[in-house]
Order: C-alpha cells, then sequence, then structure tokens
C-alpha cells in the first residue's frame, strides 16, 4: 500500500495491493496478485468512521493486483487525518468487503536557508551529529516513528488484524444461527403482562417474553420476527375478553360464547428474499373436543391456515402488511375455554442469516449431580468477527456489533446441529477505535431450560 504526497494542494498518490491465496497454499505463504471482480469507486472521508464523502475517485490497474486512484488535494483542506475506503468483491460469490486507509495531510512549513554553508576543514574536529542532522536539530516535520499510536495508526495494523481474522472465519468457521435477548431499544418490543408488581415472577412459565420481561423474548440474528400477543395494541376481539386474573393474561372466550377471535392489526413486513416462514403459536387447550386454528392474511379479508403460509400463491414476498389471526372454539358454554398467548411468525433477511464461530472439538462429560445426570461442556472458548461483517446493516464499530449477555446459539449443520449452546463471559478487543473481534465461552444448554424447552 503506497502514499506518497501529503501537504494541502499536492498531488496525492493512494495506492492498494489485492492478493489471492494460492491453491492448496498453507495458511501464512506468499500469495498471487488479485484483481477484484468488482471494484466500486473510492471514496475519501475526514474521519475513521462514518461521515461524508468528500471526493469519489476511480482507481486504476498499474499492474497485476495493483491499484491506484489520484487525490488532488485542494489548498483549502486543514491539516489532520483522512481516510480512502475501498469498496470490492474478490469473486462473484465472496461477498462485498469494505476496507478504510489512512494517510494524513501536514501542514506547510516553510525552508528555512542558512545564510553559509557549514565547511569543516580537514583538520578540524567534525561536529557530532545526532538523529537527521547536527547536534540540536530537531526531527523532520510530521516524522511519527517516536509515535507508537500514529504508527499503529499509520500501518493500519487494526484493520489488518479485522480483516485477517474475517478471512480465517471465512475459510474455516463453523455456521450457527444465534439468538440474542429482546432488550428496550428492539424495534415493536413490547412489555410483558408476566411480570407482578410485588414479587416480579409469573404465576407460569411465560411463552410470551421467555422471562425477558419483554415480548417477544428473544429473535434470531438476521431474521425479522413478527408476532400477535394476547396483549398487542389495537387487536380486535370478537367473542373473546382478556383474562387478567393470571400472569401472564390470555385470550379466553366470552362466558356466553362457544367461538371467537383475536385478530391483530397490519402488520408492516419486509421478505425481498421471498425466503420461507417459519411460525410457531403458544396456547393452551386443556379438553379434546376445544379447537384453536391459527391463520393469515395478506389483505385483512381472506384468511389462510398458517400450516399454508409457504405455498407458492399464498407466502407473504416482498414489502407488505400481514395479519394475524387466531381463533378459539369449545363444545358448549358450560366447558373450558381455550386460551390463546402468543403466535410468533419469522423469515430470514440474508442469504446467509447466521454467524460464524471457530471453535475446538467439542468435550462433553457426564457428571453426577444431587437431582440426577448432568453433561456439560468443559474448557471451550470460541472467537467470531463483530456483527456488522455478516449484516451489513448494523453499525461498525458500535455496541451493535457486540453479541449481548444471555445470547445462545445452535450450529446450522453438523453431528450436533439439534444441540443448543449459551454463550458466557463475554469480552472483546477494541483497538483504536476499530472493533476486530470478539470472544466467549460456551455451556451446553440442559434439556429443561427455557433456550430448549420454549423460545423459538
Amino acid at each position: 500500500m503506497g502514499r506518497t504526497g501529503n501537504k494541502a494542494g499536492d498531488v496525492i498518490s493512494l495506492r492498494v495491493r489485492f492478493y489471492q491465496s494460492k491453491p492448496g497454499a498453507a495458511p501464512g505463504t506468499v500469495s498471487d496478485p488479485l484483481t477484484p471482480f468488482s471494484l466500486a469507486t473510492v471514496e475519501i472521508f475526514n474521519v475513521a468512521i462514518g461521515g461524508i464523502s468528500i471526493a469519489s475517485l476511480t482507481a486504476s490497474e498499474i499492474e497485476p493486483g495493483l491499484f491506484e486512484v489520484i487525490f488532488n488535494a485542494p489548498t483549502s483542506l486543514p491539516p489532520g487525518k483522512f481516510f480512502d475506503e475501498w469498496t470490492w468483491e474478490a469473486t462473484s460469490t465472496s461477498g462485498t468487503k469494505v476496507q478504510r486507509y489512512q494517510f494524513e495531510i501536514i501542514e506547510s512549513v516553510p525552508i528555512v536557508v542558512e545564510p553559509e554553508e557549514l565547511v569543516v576543514p580537514k583538520t578540524a574536529k567534525k561536529p557530532k551529529l545526532t538523529g537527521f542532522g547536527r547536534k540540536g536539530a530537531h526531527l523532520a516535520v510530521g516524522y511519527w516513528g517516536r509515535d507508537i499510536e500514529k504508527r499503529i495508526d499509520s500501518e493500519q495494523t487494526p484493520q489488518k488484524t479485522r480483516v485477517l481474522l474475517q478471512d480465517k472465519l471465512l475459510a474455516r468457521g463453523k455456521d450457527v444461527f444465534l439468538w440474542q435477548q429482546v432488550t428496550e431499544s428492539t424495534p415493536n418490543s413490547l412489555g410483558c403482562s408476566c411480570v407482578k408488581d410485588t414479587t416480579e415472577r409469573a404465576d407460569i412459565t411465560c411463552s410470551s417474553c421467555y422471562g425477558t420481561k419483554l415480548i417477544p423474548g428473544y429473535i434470531r440474528f438476521a431474521h425479522e420476527t413478527l408476532f400477535l400477543s394476547s396483549i398487542s395494541t389495537g387487536a380486535i376481539l370478537v367473542n373473546t375478553i382478556l383474562d387478567k386474573n393470571i400472569k401472564p393474561h390470555r385470550i379466553l372466550l366470552a362466558d356466553n360464547q362457544i367461538n371467537g377471535s383475536i385478530t391483530s392489526t397490519r402488520i408492516q413486513f419486509d421478505n425481498p428474499l421471498s425466503r420461507d416462514w417459519d411460525f410457531k403459536a403458544d396456547a393452551a387447550n386443556i379438553l379434546e373436543n376445544n379447537l384453536l386454528v391459527f391463520s393469515f392474511s395478506t389483505d385483512g379479508i381472506s384468511f389462510s391456515s398458517l400450516d399454508e403460509i409457504n405455498n407458492v400463491d399464498k407466502k407473504p414476498t416482498g414489502v407488505g402488511g400481514i395479519y394475524l389471526r387466531a381463533s378459539l372454539a369449545r363444545s358448549n358454554v358450560s366447558v373450558r375455554s381455550p386460551e390463546f398467548e402468543i403466535m410468533r411468525v419469522r423469515h430470514a433477511n440474508k442469504v446467509s442469516p447466521f454467524i460464524k464461530i471457530l471453535r475446538p472439538p467439542v468435550k462433553g462429560t457426564p457428571t453426577l449431580v444431587t437431582s440426577g445426570r448432568r453433561r456439560e461442556n468443559i474448557g471451550e472458548r470460541f472467537w467470531t468477527s463483530p456483527l456488522d461483517f455478516f449484516d451489513k446493516t448494523v453499525p461498525r464499530d458500535t455496541p451493535s456489533a457486540l453479541i449481548q449477555e444471555n445470547a445462545f446459539y445452535q450450529r446450522v449443520n453438523g453431528i450436533n446441529n439439534i444441540d443448543r449452546y449459551v454463550m458466557t463471559k463475554f469480552m472483546y478487543n477494541e483497538e483504536t477505535g476499530i472493533f476486530t473481534h470478539q470472544s466467549f465461552d460456551t455451556r451446553r444448554t440442559q434439556e429443561q431450560e427455557v433456550y430448549n424447552v420454549l423460545v423459538f
């Protein structure tokens, strides 16, 4: 990577080399030059993260793998750090990479010429030289050799570390689905009815929030999750009531009714990839003669069974709205009513809706405890990249790119893809404002835990 020219008004050459690994070569060996499949316009910024582009430049290939852009630095450009951002794809299937490099504009300093050149007779003792000149001379303007932070910034060390780790994940990482706990900042989250004012504990296991106090409890990364809850705002009740005698609150048939329903308002969805939908409903139907039916509609008029949501002629795709409905029925008014709590639907909003992690072989050991036999993982710590690497809508180098406490995951494939693992003891690495990677311990979930029993 070359950088020439460093003052306002200079013609600055910014060069970047691209490489590809040789087929079958071991990690760390010399790589071949790479001409990217696509290379977008190079943008110039005056901030390391975000900001507004001050110039858009077209790169030209100097030699195989070496590309250059010429930046005519305006004379009005103030001294400081500036950044050139390269957006490129190695191949048509490798995905887009965005890398931002740094160069510096320094203040122009006039050259002072001494009136007489120092002439030292051969017989005279030569003056002692230190550093870059005579004794007492200062270092060159802009010299950063003794400033470690500036050297790290100039050499792009954090960015190189981040890209190296991402390449390792792409080459060897295992695909896992990631679930994260809903927070108050999660769009469309809803305070759950299961929490008591006094004890803050539900009467029964809560399928609405899974004990997080916020509906829908957990959401799968890179998926859109929509829901109809018993307490959803604006829901339309027909021959049904909201029973507040127990927590969480549930929808029941009115005392003198044998059938009824609850229907959501229009819920916005965005499924441009036309991915299939998953769905789950949580309700209680104690009696065999009672009936619970779950359905959906895209126009609010014609409803179809939720089992048909992926039928070619009915699947909600593109951008639109969906209505969710739960219908309740019983044989007569004297028997107990079915009880509705929540129904969820979701779809992936990415081609690869998961993250990659690097992990050692799974080590499982059985342990005898008071309540019986328990199996746990031991001594496992794994790592992954920031979440913005897997989903470009996540802001880079922000808390949103961190995996939060109480998250868990499940392998997409493999011999243990039915097992779920809770992530604990989180750590992350940030260098000069660049979030490079994060690591965590794991433990295998137990059969009776909420992660296995309830979470959708």
